[in-house]
């Protein structure tokens, strides 16, 4: 079998990694609904004035993340994430035969969220780069643009990526420099929402970003 590689200085047991860079974050649809008025009858009966469909568009995000290897496998990372991205609402079907219109909030999301990482150590990418897998949980805080409306929630995550070390050295406090880049799926229950009862929405998030380690 394969043997593990040893371990490269930058990626030693409670070495600490800090990232900063961008992500690609997907979008939520929010679906559609219909504004209705009961009319008088026998029996009542609903009458639609006009139907809204509304989705949070995709969009770039900001992260910076900090990480503690606690075995050469195994390790813990903290991350802050803020993104600005627009909230689009659709207006159609007028009783009247208004035209259609489209209204737009940019919604300002703020994530701070912790993982598990587990680096697969066995794999190598080259010759200092390496892949891993993550998995976590956070909490998600979103404003509109007037910051007059706050809602808040839980999210989960789960994806992988791989580390790549351009340089290294084993003296000095900044043992690597190099590159992270990974893609995640998000479940996101709580913050901005047009229905009731919270329910579960997902999206897709990708990027990369510089990594010192020490």
């Amino acid at each position: 079998g394969t043997r593990p590689s040893p371990p490269n200085p930058a990626f030693r047991p409670w070495s600490i990694e800090v990232d900063a860079g961008g992500l690609w974050l997907g979008g939520i649809d929010f679906g559609s609904a219909a504004a209705e008025l009961t009319a008088n009858g026998s029996p009542p009966a609903d009458y639609p004035l006009f139907r809204t469909a509304s989705q949070l568009r995709a969009g770039p995000a900001y992260e910076g993340r900090i990480g503690v290897r606690l075995t050469r496998a195994i390790g813990v990372e903290g991350a802050f994430q803020y993104a600005r991205l627009p909230l689009e609402t659709r207006i159609s079907g007028d009783v009247e035969d208004a035209p259609s219109l489209t209204a737009s909030n940019d919604l300002r999301r703020y994530i701070v969220e912790v993982s598990g990482v587990l680096h697969l150590t066995r794999y190598r990418m080259g010759r200092n780069g390496s892949p891993f897998l993550l998995g976590g949980a956070g909490y998600v805080r979103e404003l509109d643009e007037r910051q007059a409306l706050a809602e808040t929630g839980g999210l989960y995550h789960a994806g992988g990526g791989f580390k790549y070390l351009f340089s290294e050295r084993t003296h000095g406090l900044i043992k690597g420099f190099g590159l992270r880049a990974d893609a995640r799926i998000y479940f996101r229950q709580g913050g901005f929402e047009l229905e009731n009862g919270d329910p579960l929405r997902r999206f897709v998030a990708g990027g990369a970003s510089l990594l010192v380690a020490f």
